[in-house]
């Protein structure tokens, strides 16, 4: 029964970080940047829902469309600010930039909202059900659950068969010959930052429900679930699923099984997911479902 109930919390956990690692994914595939301000736009959904559902009492499902079009649109206009005009330069300078972001949606959500824990107002609360086999669970992780699946099955669905998609996976293989073809490659790029923001919002909201709960120190989910998005390749939508499974049924096995060795200590699980990814990459330096890059000289 235990073996059952950590199975189910890591699955919970790893579709959260699946959440997560594929906005790593979508951008990187279609820009080649890291956006590490992603981690930022989990609270920041998080708290928008907050304000939308508990501050200005408008139904759950309202606030949830809300909070996830101001981040899409936010994401828009950081990729329009910087992400064009960092097309071919260093990826440091990328990377750095996006730390900057980070830090000013960090201070701009102490501002607004103290840093203070917070209700997401959802409509399960602490309700639980007991599923087959005497394991019980809370209401929330099956939604939880429920959403990680139809937003990954609406992504792979949109990259399969929707012709903005498709322009998107060509794009990211080839933008030379894709902008010859004629492809708007701004607009494809636009794109992949609003699934990228919807995403994080769908991934903020799950790990603020219950048993956890919503406040500043969300953001740092972003960087546990970075490992998933390595693991799997980070140019690799289906890798990020997969690692972020794999990363959040890990943490959560070693957490029930070795949080009270003498050896490994209770915070062992926090670092796991980089034990695995340091394994894996060592093998796999592209990650699992990652592509070697070919440089033609």
């Amino acid at each position: 029964m235990k073996l059952a109930q950590l199975l189910l919390a890591g699955m919970v956990l790893g579709s959260i970080y699946g959440l997560i690692a594929m906005g790593f994914a979508i951008i990187y595939k279609a820009t080649k940047i890291v956006h590490f301000a992603h981690g930022a736009m989990l609270p920041l959904g998080a708290y928008l829902v907050y304000t939308f559902a508990v501050r200005w009492e408008q139904p759950w499902g309202v606030a949830l469309v809300g909070a996830a079009a101001i981040c899409a649109a936010l994401n828009v206009l950081m990729q329009r600010i910087f992400a064009r005009r960092m097309l071919g330069r260093p990826l440091f300078a990328a990377i750095m930039i996006t730390f900057g972001f980070e830090i000013l949606l960090r201070a701009g959500m102490n501002l607004i909202w103290k840093g203070k824990e917070r209700p997401i107002g959802d409509p399960w609360g602490a309700d639980t059900v007991t599923l087959a086999g005497g394991v019980t669970t809370p209401v929330a992780s099956l939604w939880i659950l429920g959403a990680a699946a139809v937003c990954m099955a609406a992504v792979f669905a949109f990259f399969r068969w929707s012709s903005l998609g498709v322009q998107m996976l060509g794009t990211a293989s080839d933008q030379e010959a894709a902008l010859m073809s004629g492809v708007p490659i701004q607009r494809t790029f636009a794109v992949a930052w609003a699934i990228a923001g919807v995403l994080a919002v769908v991934a903020g909201v799950a790990a603020s429900l219950f048993p956890r709960t919503l406040g500043p120190e969300l953001v740092m989910l972003g960087m546990r679930a970075f490992p998933a998005a390595i693991l799997g390749g980070l140019d690799s939508v289906v890798g990020a699923v997969v690692g972020g499974m794999a990363i959040g049924i890990v943490e959560v096995m070693v957490a029930g099984y070795l949080s009270e060795s003498a050896i490994f200590g209770a915070n062992f699980s926090a670092v796991s997911g980089y034990i695995i990814m340091i394994i894996v990459l060592m093998v796999r330096p592209y990650g699992l479902f990652g592509r070697k890059e070919v440089a033609r000289v």
